[in-house]
């Protein structure tokens, strides 16, 4: 390497060295106290969507993020005014140890980021910064938002049916409803911030999705077993969910099983109909099975099996099973 290329690439890298100088002294100049206090307001989402950009994507789609605009909520709540749902809708802006009480200033963000991740002044997290910048402290707590415990503080039905249930492996709510993902912890909008943000390493993170569809890690959420004999077919669902289907305290959520005889044309013979609703104790509890037996139509030539949830969310109806049956 000449003399000439020494010199460039010195000069390069001081420049990078002189630019994260300044963005630390700009950092440490600015005050980033709102960040982490409470008291006629507190950090709302879109704030920290300001370098979060990812997590706050995921979060204002899910159903935290409507949690108390919904207009089911709205409607069953009568304009939330029931203090019973409101608590867990617009939990108080820190972490509680027991089941929230309700805040009074920005509804409108539901469940949101302050409710989970600040204590004491600190934002918690589960995993370790890789940064060379923190504009505001942090503690980890890894075992705190790894325990179904943490969601079970408004969850209670639900966390109670996954603390009594005998199926293996016990999958933890966010095992479920946060998918994996491989990412930074912080996005950049450009400028000092991709600088900071390219010092940061890439880890093993969850999504802030909190999706109503369960998608396990180590195992099938449903099984499905069918048995012909002759001119009959039975059919058996069992449920491999750490939970009942469906689950919830309040609100409405249907389990609906459909079993569609078909013919060769694609024709419907038969449209046979069941519904778990756990207001009338005809939901399936975790590890238990349900079995259906029916007759076979004489020009069946296939049965369709699907599997409902709906409910009063975002997501109106989700289909969680699908199968096709060929039939002698």
């Amino acid at each position: 390497m000449s003399l000439e290329q020494y010199w460039m690439l010195f000069n390069k890298n001081h420049v990078w060295i002189a630019i994260l100088l300044c963005a630390l002294i700009l950092i440490g100049c600015k005050s980033f106290d709102y960040l982490t206090k409470i008291e006629n307001t507190f950090p709302v989402a879109e704030t920290c969507g300001d370098c979060h950009i990812d997590i706050y994507k995921e979060w204002s789609q899910s159903a935290h993020a409507r949690a108390f605009l919904s207009p089911d909520f709205t409607a069953i709540t009568q304009e939330g005014s029931l203090a019973d749902c409101v608590a867990c809708h617009t939990p108080e802006p820190q972490l509680t140890l027991a089941a929230p009480l309700p805040r009074t200033i920005s509804l409108k963000d539901g469940v949101t980021c302050t409710t989970c991740h600040l204590a004491d002044g600190k934002m918690l997290g589960p995993v370790q910064p890789t940064g060379a910048v923190h504009p505001h402290p942090i503690e980890v707590a890894q075992n705190r938002f790894t325990e179904a415990a943490f969601c079970g503080r408004c969850h209670e039905g639900t966390y109670q049916q996954w603390q009594e249930t005998s199926v293996k492996p016990r999958q933890t709510c966010q095992q479920c409803h946060m998918p994996a993902v491989v990412r930074k912890v912080t996005q950049s909008k450009g400028g000092i911030s991709k600088l900071i943000v390219s010092m940061e390493k890439q880890i093993a993170l969850r999504k802030h999705t909190f999706m109503i569809y369960p998608q396990s890690e180590d195992q099938e959420t449903f099984e499905l077993h069918t048995d012909i004999e002759e001119n009959h077919i039975t059919v058996e669902l069992l449920n491999r969910l750490p939970h009942s289907f469906p689950t919830g305290n309040f609100g409405v959520q249907i389990g609906v099983m459909l079993a569609q005889f078909i013919d060769a044309d694609n024709n419907e013979l038969q449209n046979n109909r069941y519904e778990f609703v756990q207001e009338l104790k005809t939901n399936l509890p975790s590890g238990q099975s349900k079995k259906w037996t029916w007759d076979i139509p004489q020009s069946a030539a296939k049965m369709k099996i699907q599997l409902l949830r709906h409910g009063c969310s975002i997501e109106k109806q989700v289909e969680l099973l699908n199968r096709e049956v060929s039939l002698p």
